[in-house]
C-alpha cells in the first residue's frame, strides 16, 4: 500500500511512526513536500468543509456532521484538476 501524508505533527508523532515502522513491509510512505498544500487534494475537499460547517462547530450527533457534510459536498463539488496531482 502506498500512503500519502503530509509533514503534520499529528502524522510524525511516535505512535505514527511506530505504526509505520511495524508496517514497513505492507506500507509504503510518501511525503508531500512541506508548505505546498496545493499538490494535497485532500486539502482541497477540506477547505470545502472546514469553514462553517466543521471546524469550531458541534454536531450533536455522527449523523448530523454527517448529513452536513453530504449536503455541502452535493452543493460544492470536489473538482480537482487531477493533472495537478499526477505530475
Amino acid at each position: 500500500m502506498l500512503l500519502f501524508l503530509d509533514r503534520s505533527k499529528a502524522h510524525r508523532n511516535e505512535e505514527v511512526e511506530r505504526w509505520l515502522k511495524a508496517n514497513r513491509k505492507t506500507v509504503k510512505v510518501k511525503w508531500f513536500p512541506t508548505a505546498r498544500p496545493e499538490l494535497n487534494p485532500v486539502e482541497k475537499c477540506w477547505n470545502l468543509l472546514k469553514d462553517e460547517l466543521v471546524a469550531n462547530r458541534l454536531h450533536c450527533t455522527f449523523e448530523e456532521m454527517k448529513r452536513a457534510i453530504s449536503e455541502r459536498m452535493r452543493t460544492k463539488r470536489f473538482k480537482p484538476n487531477l493533472i495537478n496531482y499526477l505530475c
